[in-house]
């Protein structure tokens, strides 16, 4: 498949990425991939439009894919190690001493599944993850203008609100796109 992935993360760090995203994708097709993603110092991991990233020490690159329904296992049960070895080893993918069998994330169909009650800032998050040609060819695009229409409605409501302070809508709208761009510093 390719070299080692390696990555040491914090136990917390985990369990808490873990948590989120079990709560963000409760509910996807049988047989959705997760992606994980290893970037020096980094994993981001991906399940039809949620993704979480944790920090760690390791310095490789690349990604795998893993059935969802198979690392959800893994999640219920984080290892008491700390910090954990997250790694890709002969097509498994071990978080510390629990594995399963993964593929290259090359080898993905290019089908991505958007849950009907994505949450909205999740919705916005995809035009950060994707090209405009992929938007257009998994069919986010009407789901993107939409979430774009009501996040601009609540800046203008907030706007209302805080106006009296001398808050602008400027002011707010950056706001917005720098915690979408950053949802790890939440």
């Amino acid at each position: 498949m390719h070299n080692t992935l390696r990555l040491e993360v914090g136990r917390d760090e985990l369990q808490a990425a873990f948590t989120t995203l079990s709560k963000l994708v409760k509910r996807v097709k049988k047989g959705t991939q997760a992606t994980l993603t290893f970037e020096p110092g980094v994993v981001t991991i991906d399940v039809a439009a949620a993704g979480v990233r944790v920090k760690g020490e390791g310095a490789t690159s690349g990604g795998v894919a893993v059935p969802w329904e198979r690392l959800a296992g893994i999640v219920r049960l984080v290892p008491n190690e700390n910090p954990i070895l997250v790694k890709v080893e002969h097509e498994r993918l071990f978080i510390g001493s629990w594995s399963v069998p993964c593929s290259s994330a090359e080898a993905l169909s290019e089908e991505v599944f958007l849950p009907p009650d994505t949450p909205l800032h999740l919705v916005l998050q995809l035009k950060l993850r994707y090209t405009e040609d992929q938007i257009t060819r998994f069919g986010f695009a009407d789901a993107i203008r939409k979430a774009e229409r009501e996040r601009d409605s609540l800046i203008a409501k907030a706007y209302e609100i805080l106006r009296p302070l001398s808050v602008s809508q400027r002011d707010l709208t950056e706001l917005v796109t720098h915690a979408l761009s950053h949802p790890a510093q939440r």
